[in-house]
């Protein structure tokens, strides 16, 4: 049997830990190890993980001083036996047979990376999105590869499967928000093949106080110009410009929501010319995939053209309504 490894790392999770720590002892599927990185608790978290390894050989449990996620999820690699690593967030939980459809997978071949379904659910259960892998089955991985650094499929490492010596070259970067962008790209970057699972089996379960919180009213500034640097360094900005574009794009649409929702308009719009300056002083924000982005975007793109900065802030407040409605 192949064995698998599940990195999951954690701060001040608490009681919610127990669902997602049983969801991995109670799989159908038993040659696993849980690999759980203790990023600095300082809540009751710690009482738990010691219990619950005690209970179970399989479950490791490793503390570090707070770095973010994206560090514990590489030290938690760097602990890893199994030929293949999955991931899970502490306040998340899987379907009973995740592993056993996992490796059904790597049956007859065995896969560099394995993508799953997830439903996005709020803590009582109730379903509010979901993300369908499988619907990119046909695409091929460098298809895959370009609309992951777009945004438009998400980048999360908890949706993927990857082989250890795949992930042991393709750490997380160490910003608060889109830590997961790099992995994905790397590790689909040395992919030779990949698999879809057809049945959803990841609960992402929100959280109000979340990672997504982060980032402040520019959340993806950082990680648009990390990934721009990485890709320089690494030779292939200009296979990648388009799709990076792309991505700056959508980053300065959600920093010109943000800030439309917190500000008033004089102000919101001194803050525009802002940061429209500075993305497209780096980026080419023109220079886009149009097809593959989303409406919005690609209305964000015509009215910053145009500078139509009123119809922008506008449109902000009537979807802020509509989503406190």
């Amino acid at each position: 049997m192949l064995k698998y490894s599940i990195v999951m790392p954690t701060y001040n999770t608490g009681e919610r830990l127990r669902r997602s720590i049983d969801s991995v002892i109670n799989q159908t599927y038993t040659n696993w190890e849980l690999i759980i990185i203790d990023d600095g608790s300082t809540d009751n978290t710690k009482n738990i993980l010691n219990r619950y390894s005690k209970l179970d050989c399989r479950i490791k449990v490793y503390t570090q001083k707070n770095q973010g996620p994206g560090v514990a999820r590489n030290n938690g690699i760097k602990k890893c036996s199994g030929k293949y690593i999955a991931f899970i967030d502490s306040d998340d939980y899987y379907e009973e047979d995740f592993l056993e459809q996992v490796n059904a997978k790597n049956v007859e071949v065995e896969q560099d990376i394995i993508f799953v379904n997830g439903v996005n659910e709020y803590n009582n259960g109730k379903k509010c999105g979901e993300y369908n892998f499988q619907k990119y089955k046909y695409k091929d991985i460098d298809q895959i590869l370009r609309l992951q650094i777009m945004g438009i499929i998400p980048w999360g490492g908890v949706f993927k499967v990857v082989k250890k010596e795949i992930a042991k070259k393709c750490l997380y970067s160490k910003i608060d928000v889109g830590e997961e962008l790099l992995f994905s790209v790397k590790s689909l970057e040395i992919a030779k093949n990949i698999s879809f699972v057809d049945n959803t089996l990841y609960h992402y379960v929100y959280n109000e106080k979340g990672q997504h919180t982060l980032g402040g009213l520019d959340p993806w500034n950082e990680l648009c110009f990390m990934m721009k640097k990485e890709m320089i360094k690494s030779g292939e900005y200009y296979k990648y410009n388009q799709e990076l574009n792309s991505l700056a794009l959508k980053a300065l649409s959600i920093a010109l929501y943000r800030h439309s929702c917190v500000q008033k308009y004089s102000v919101a719009r001194k803050n525009y010319k802002k940061i429209i300056k500075n993305y497209s002083d780096n980026f080419d924000i023109f220079d886009i995939r149009t097809k593959d982005l989303d409406y919005t975007t690609n209305i964000i793109a015509m009215l910053v053209k145009l500078r139509a900065y009123f119809i922008i802030y506008l449109a902000s407040k009537l979807k802020k309504g509509k989503i406190g409605a």
